[in-house]
């Protein structure tokens, strides 16, 4: 829609009948748009305000961050999300990355999203069923930073993920016992492997299994 010149004054500003939350912006009765109520507030917009090309991307702007504030609630809702997921989430829904990393970095800051929880619960939920390598590989692809990742991993160390890994074997080693031993060497490698255990954990463990 086009608007008025710049130059020119809001000379009415209406609540909205449908939806009492928003307001419409006026000049000489020529309706502009119509704005969240919050919008109108934290601009200051009132009859008398100049209205320009600045004003009119302002409101935009603003407008679009609290839209993307709601959508964010709404996907936050359904699951938890990582910083770099939120972001990618609202980028595909055709917010700007501007305002995609501006609300993430205040859902961040007031904690509603956690990167560091995100991947000790993560890591919490699968631990009995992967090694840490796989672990480490999925978090990167969630745009968890490996620092993070680091400090979630920590209390993962090699003893434990060796008697994790040799339990895993030991469940699965009887579904190769018809096989020659190079053969069973090689499934329960690749089996163990695919689970993310290093490669060390899993020659090791495959040799006490084995041999």
């Amino acid at each position: 829609m086009e608007l008025t010149q710049e130059g020119k004054q809001i000379t009415k500003i209406e609540v909205q009948k449908k939806d009492p939350r928003r307001r419409s912006l006026f000049i000489d009765r020529r309706f502009l748009m119509g704005v969240d109520y919050k919008v109108v507030e934290e601009l200051d917009l009132k009859i008398g305000t100049t209205w320009d090309d600045t004003l009119e991307q302002t409101i935009h702007d603003a407008e679009s961050y609290r839209k993307g504030l709601k959508k964010a609630a709404d996907l936050l809702y359904r699951s938890s999300k990582t910083k770099k997921q939120m972001i990618r989430k609202l980028i595909e829904r055709e917010f700007s990355e501007n305002v995609a990393t501006r609300i993430a970095d205040e859902l961040e800051e007031k904690g509603f999203i956690n990167d560091l929880h995100y991947a000790e619960q993560f890591i919490e939920t699968r631990t009995n069923r992967y090694g840490a390598y796989r672990m480490r590989q999925e978090l990167r692809l969630k745009g968890v930073p490996d620092q993070v990742i680091d400090e979630a991993l920590n209390n993962v160390e090699q003893e434990s993920e060796y008697t994790r890994a040799l339990e895993m074997g030991r469940k699965r080693v009887g579904q190769y016992a018809s096989d020659p031993k190079e053969k069973a060497y090689q499934k329960l490698m690749s089996y163990l492997s695919r689970k993310g255990f290093s490669y060390d954990v899993v020659k090791k463990v495959v040799k006490e299994l084995l041999e």
